[in-house]
C-alpha cells in the first residue's frame, strides 16, 4: 500500500480538492444497489455483527421476550447472537436473498427459522399474514432490524408494514448508522470527508445519513414511546487486528457500488475513473486508519418504538 509522494500530490490536486456532486432530497429516497452476495459481504457482516454486539444487547436487556421477528437477517449471525436467550421462546427472521436464508436454516439452532420475503413487495403483508397463519402467530412481541431501512426507497412505509405484525405494547428496535457523525483526526488530507462525499453522490448508494432520521421514521409511522440510543465506538483501545475489523466495516464496502457502477457502464470512462479514484483513497485512508496515533469514532444509532 506504498503511494509514491507524487501520486499523492496527483490525489490532491485531482481528487480531494474538486467540489463533490450536490446531494439532493429526493436522491435519499431512490433506494440502494446493495446485494448481500456481492463481493465478500458475509464475512463482513459477521465483523459488523460482531463490532455491534454490545450496542443491541444494552438495548434489548430493557425488555422482556416472547416472539422475535428479524427484517432483513441475511446469513442470521445477527438473528442467532442476539436471540438465544431462553426468554425468546421463538425467532423468525426474513430476507429477500433466497442464498441467506438456505444458508441461516442450515447453521442454525431450532428455536430459529428463516424464511424469504420482500420488505418492499406489494404483496408483503399478505405474505406475512400467511405465513403468520399457517404457524399459529397472532403477533410478534418484538421485531428487531439491524442497518435495513436505508436500503429502502419508503422506510415509513415499510414500518407502518411492520407495526401492524406487533402484538399491541410490542415493540420495534431499529439500529443504524450515520456518515455525518463519524470524525477522526489527524486528517490532514481531508481523505474521510472525501470518501463521505462519493459515497453519498454516488447514484446507487443507501441512504448514508440514516441514524439522524430514525426518531422521526417511528414516529411518523405510528409508534408510541419512541426512545433513541447512541453507543460509540472508537479507535483509542484498538490493536491492529481491531483496527482492520472497523475499516473492512465501515469504509471498505463502499468501492462495491463504485465497481458494480462501472460493470454496469463498463463503456463509461467516468465510471471507471470513479471507480479508480475510491479505491485510491481508500487505499490513502487506510494507511492512515491503521496508525496507533490516529483516532477514529462513529457511532450506532438504535431506535426503539411501541406499537
Amino acid at each position: 500500500n506504498l503511494i509514491s509522494e507524487n501520486y499523492k500530490k496527483l490525489i490532491d490536486e485531482r481528487l480531494l480538492s474538486k467540489p463533490q456532486k450536490m446531494i439532493l432530497p429526493w436522491k435519499m429516497r431512490r433506494g440502494s444497489a446493495y446485494d448481500v452476495n456481492y463481493g465478500d459481504e458475509q464475512a463482513r457482516l459477521a465483523i459488523q455483527s460482531n463490532n455491534s454486539y454490545e450496542s443491541d444487547m444494552n438495548v434489548l436487556a430493557r425488555y422482556g421476550g416472547g416472539i422475535v421477528l428479524d427484517v432483513g437477517a441475511a446469513f442470521g449471525t445477527v438473528t442467532v447472537s442476539r436471540f438465544s436467550d431462553e426468554k425468546y421462546s421463538k425467532v423468525y427472521g426474513f430476507d429477500r436473498a433466497g442464498k441467506c436464508v438456505e444458508y441461516a436454516n442450515l447453521h442454525s439452532p431450532d428455536k430459529f427459522e428463516f424464511f424469504v420475503a420482500d420488505l418492499e413487495a406489494d404483496d408483503f403483508r399478505s405474505t406475512m399474514q400467511s405465513f403468520m397463519r399457517e404457524r399459529g402467530i397472532k403477533g410478534f412481541d418484538i421485531i428487531f432490524s439491524s442497518l435495513v431501512l436505508h436500503h429502502l426507497k419508503d422506510p415509513e412505509l415499510a414500518l407502518r408494514n411492520l407495526r401492524r405484525l406487533l402484538v399491541k405494547g410490542g415493540i420495534i428496535v431499529v439500529r443504524g448508522s450515520d456518515d455525518g457523525t463519524k470524525a477522526a483526526y489527524p486528517d490532514h488530507r481531508g481523505m474521510m470527508k472525501a470518501i463521505i462525499d462519493k459515497t453519498l453522490a454516488c447514484p446507487n448508494t443507501s441512504d448514508r445519513l440514516n441514524g439522524r432520521k430514525i426518531y422521526s421514521w417511528l414516529t411518523e409511522s405510528g409508534f408510541s414511546d419512541v426512545e433513541m440510543f447512541s453507543f460509540m465506538r472508537d479507535t483509542s483501545r484498538m490493536d491492529m487486528d481491531d483496527r482492520e475489523d472497523l475499516f473492512r466495516e465501515s469504509f471498505s464496502y463502499r468501492l462495491n457500488y463504485f465497481r458494480k457502477e462501472w460493470e454496469s457502464h463498463p463503456e463509461n470512462q467516468d465510471k471507471f475513473q470513479e471507480f479508480d479514484e475510491m479505491e485510491t483513497l481508500l487505499a490513502m485512508f487506510e494507511n492512515e486508519f491503521m496508525k496507533e496515533s490516529f483516532w477514529y469514532v462513529e457511532y450506532d444509532y438504535i431506535g426503539v418504538g411501541k406499537r
